[in-house]
């Protein structure tokens, strides 16, 4: 049985953490020119190998029109959208011309470069310190998408990591699990050396 938590949420995760795992392992996105201080981070937290996974949230390309709905490996976030609310940068999968509504694509959940964060590490979003509506707006409509098939979302990152963790294989474009465990490992015992070091 997969346990549901109520910590369950979109969270921001230090940028100084992100940019460790990426040097260890690139398929963990760090791109020096992106302001991660906004990229949300679905944060799954339940324990696998006592760990908690986030799964970070993709911008929506023009290369996501053409992607299944959902896969293994990810889910495409959507929402209905009206004629007169499309913006020029907006990704849209579907349009009906008659009605003047569409199916947008708000985002990619990424669910193979999912990678563990260690307490003190991450943040959770609060939605009404976000001052800038319309990027408020687009969160609460992630998070709500994500809630709906939450039950799902933590099945096939459990299935993920189990069949990785268990046959060794790590698939193409896929985060090495074990990898990223040892590395955070590390990167936790040096931590709580400097909040030793801090706190005195």
């Amino acid at each position: 049985m997969i346990p549901f938590f109520k910590d369950f949420g979109l969270y921001n995760i230090d940028i100084d953490y992100i940019k460790y795992l990426n040097s260890i392992e690139p398929e963990v996105r760090y791109d020096e020119s992106r302001n991660y201080t906004k990229k949300p981070f679905l944060g799954i937290l339940f324990p696998m190998e006592e760990k908690k996974y986030f799964v970070p949230l993709t911008s929506a390309k023009p290369k996501h029109k053409t992607w299944d709905l959902s896969s293994k490996e990810h889910y495409l976030i959507t929402g209905i959208v009206h004629k007169k609310d499309i913006r020029p940068t907006a990704v849209i999968r579907s349009y009906d011309e008659k009605t003047g509504i569409g199916t947008e694509i708000l985002a990619v959940l990424d669910l193979k470069k999912m990678f563990p964060v260690i307490e003190g590490k991450y943040h959770k979003i609060i939605f009404t310190d976000e001052v800038d509506i319309n990027y408020r707006s687009l969160l609460i409509k992630e998070y709500l998408f994500c809630v709906a098939i939450k039950k799902d979302i933590l099945a096939k990152a459990k299935a993920l990591y189990d069949g990785q963790m268990n046959s060794g294989v790590i698939y193409k474009f896929c985060c090495n699990f074990k990898l990223l465990e040892e590395a955070s490992n590390q990167y936790q015992s040096v931590y709580k050396i400097i909040q030793q070091k801090t706190s005195k």
